[in-house]
């Protein structure tokens, strides 16, 4: 994917153990980056956690690890962006969408996959999956409302 107009490869999961990586010589935006790349974490509750840390973050590489957490299963994840929506930084959201168009298409499949295999029985328009896809649309500036 593109940040920045630089290439960028984000790790599907980390087995690391969380309390063995040791930050206390890192700067400020170094810990912001170790808290990313711990979203990628293969504990959801790990992931849970330090999405918490970055989702209101205002730095160009953060979308890509919030937006990547959107096409997961575990609800509690979806709902730490749901209620996170309002205090993200737009134009940073937008120009990743814009610089990585297969990006929210992709992932919009994979909500409607998770939806379909996990929270079919509760209609579409209730679940947060797609609630937080459709403020993604709006903000990369398409509009396909519920379809993936």
């Amino acid at each position: 994917m593109n940040v920045q107009h630089e290439i960028v490869t984000i790790p599907y999961r980390l087995y690391h153990v969380p309390s063995e990586i040791r930050t206390e010589h890192l700067t400020g935006l170094e810990k912001e980056f170790v808290d990313c790349l711990l979203t990628r974490h293969h504990d959801g509750l790990v992931r849970q956690h330090h999405l918490e840390k970055i989702v209101r973050l205002q730095n160009s590489w953060v979308p890509p690890f919030v937006v990547r957490l959107l096409g997961e299963y575990v609800i509690e994840i979806i709902a730490v962006i749901h209620r996170n929506l309002d205090y993200l930084d737009r134009s940073l959201y937008r120009e990743f969408f814009q610089s990585n168009s297969e990006f929210l298409p992709r992932t919009a499949q994979r909500v409607a996959s998770y939806w379909n295999c996990y929270q079919r029985l509760h209609p579409k328009e209730n679940y947060l999956g797609f609630k937080v896809l459709d403020s993604f649309r709006a903000i990369a500036g398409s509009s396909h409302p519920l379809d993936p």
